[in-house]
């Protein structure tokens, strides 16, 4: 057994093939390995988008921030959006997910590609849709930098899909809809 001690406390101990961390704060100018969690920054949202056209919409309780603590890495953005449509029979609904640094100008992260989207019939009641992505930032953006995302819709038809929709029959008294997420930082 060997143990880095410093002013009496142990810092960091082996027993056999295991070191353990015992103590302190990990400082600045670490170098993590490639794959590690640098953070994960969550998002919860009751705002209301209602769709009623084929146009690109962005969806309001989608959008979040995340203050970058490394140089360009890979972002994960995982999103479920919960809606009430007023659809029958064939709809397509397409999903992509776009980046800002001002919170003004939404840039496609691909814009030969979109995700698509579950459909429930209006006859059916409500739905949600799960959207997990990512972002491969190669010489944007730096530590420090603030990043904004935020996921478009579009759909084929001008049927009306409410996503967040409030006060629905049968929903439980004293309650909002709401839609969720997460945003990981991912060392490159």
């Amino acid at each position: 057994m060997a143990d880095l001690i410093i002013d009496g406390t142990s810092i960091i101990s082996k027993t056999g093939s295991t070191v353990t961390y015992n103590a302190g704060t990990i400082g600045d100018n670490i170098a993590f390995p490639t794959g590690h969690v640098v953070q994960i920054v969550t998002f919860t949202s009751t705002t209301g988008t209602n769709v009623t056209s084929t146009s690109e919409t962005p969806i309001a309780s989608s959008k979040k921030a995340i203050t970058l603590k490394t140089n360009n890495p890979l972002i994960i953005y995982n999103a479920v959006l919960g809606y009430e449509s007023d659809t029958s029979g064939s709809f397509n609904m397409f999903f992509d997910l776009r980046y800002s640094s001002d919170d003004t100008t939404y840039t496609a992260i691909d814009s030969t590609t979109r995700m698509n989207g579950s459909v429930v019939d209006d006859s059916l009641g409500t739905g949600s849709t799960t959207i997990v992505t990512h972002h491969v930032m190669s010489d944007l953006y730096n530590a420090g930098d603030t990043v904004y995302y935020q996921l478009y819709y579009k759909q084929h038809t001008s049927a009306s899909v409410y996503f967040n929709q409030q006060s629905l029959g049968g929903q439980p008294s004293g309650t909002s809809n709401m839609s969720s997420g997460c945003i990981m930082e991912i060392m490159r």
